[in-house]
């Protein structure tokens, strides 16, 4: 989607789930504390807390992938460029690997 293209439907915050989700993730980015707000979000409404410390951890992840995204976005915003995905060696495969006595079994 190109920035300015209208959408299917409007946010509201009156509305259809749908639309209730579309509103909140539009004024989650100019929101303060908002990773706070997630925190708590995931903590406590998703029900993280039942895990203990494990489920602390896995709502601060959350949080953290959520933060590392849009400092990424903005860097690719700032310099104006797309990184580049790192590939996987080609080629003929180790001869260590091939004759290796895991392989003939």
């Amino acid at each position: 989607m190109v920035r300015g293209d209208k959408l299917a439907v409007e946010p509201k915050i009156i509305g259809n789930s749908l639309e209730r989700r579309m509103f909140l993730k539009k004024i989650f980015y100019k929101t303060p504390l908002r990773y706070q707000i997630q925190l708590l979000y995931e903590f406590f409404f998703k029900g993280a807390f039942r895990s203990g410390k494990v489920g602390l951890n896995w709502a601060r992840l959350r949080v953290e992938v959520r933060r590392f995204r849009e400092l990424k976005a903005l860097e690719m915003r700032i310099s104006g460029q797309i990184p580049e995905i790192p590939r996987a060696p080609s080629g003929p495969f180790d001869p260590r690997v091939l004759s290796s006595v895991i392989q003939n079994h």
